[in-house]
């Protein structure tokens, strides 16, 4: 089912969230950057720092098989092929499919601003997946999210999207 789940979130840009009862959401990253703040993170027990030339992709490249061989589309700087974010997915079935996935991907990858992995204690405030939160004054998309219940401390990965 999670492989499954991968390959419609390649195709469709999508981030796949599955909640505490089970069920799954499949939301476009395009509408990740929407959305009031539910929250101010506070002060870092840790924190990392993603310099941009780490997370900056030039291009996309989505491979896919169709009946006659291999598709492959890139979108963006062709020649910067070690800034190139790879693509591949069963699902990916005709050059079109390859072309609108290549071009939705170089869209919402592009507009990272800055990864933060921050360690923040948990003040009870419920905190989700694609949920937004301040840090130093600044909004925040969470992209990943780990709980500690024993140390009472979130794992978190946060996005500074470009508006």
């Amino acid at each position: 089912c999670a492989k499954a789940a991968r390959d419609v979130c390649v195709l469709l840009n999508a981030v796949v969230h599955v909640d505490a009862h089970g069920v799954m959401n499949v939301i476009n990253r395009h509408a990740l950057g929407s959305g009031d703040v539910v929250a101010d993170v506070g002060v870092p027990l840790h924190q990392q720092r993603q310099p941009i030339s780490d997370l900056y992709r030039a291009s996309v490249s989505v491979t896919g098989r169709s009946a006659s061989g291999e598709i492959n589309e890139i979108q963006g700087d062709s020649g910067d092929s070690a800034r190139r974010l790879e693509i591949s997915s069963a699902l990916v079935s005709t050059p079109g499919m390859a072309l609108a996935c290549a071009v939705s991907s170089l869209s919402f990858v592009s507009q990272i601003r800055e990864q933060r992995n921050v360690r923040v204690l948990d003040d009870g405030t419920p905190i989700s997946v694609l949920d937004h939160v301040t840090l130093d004054g600044r909004d925040w998309l969470v992209y990943k999210l780990e709980t500690d219940l024993k140390d009472e401390t979130h794992d978190l990965v946060l996005l500074e999207l470009a508006p």
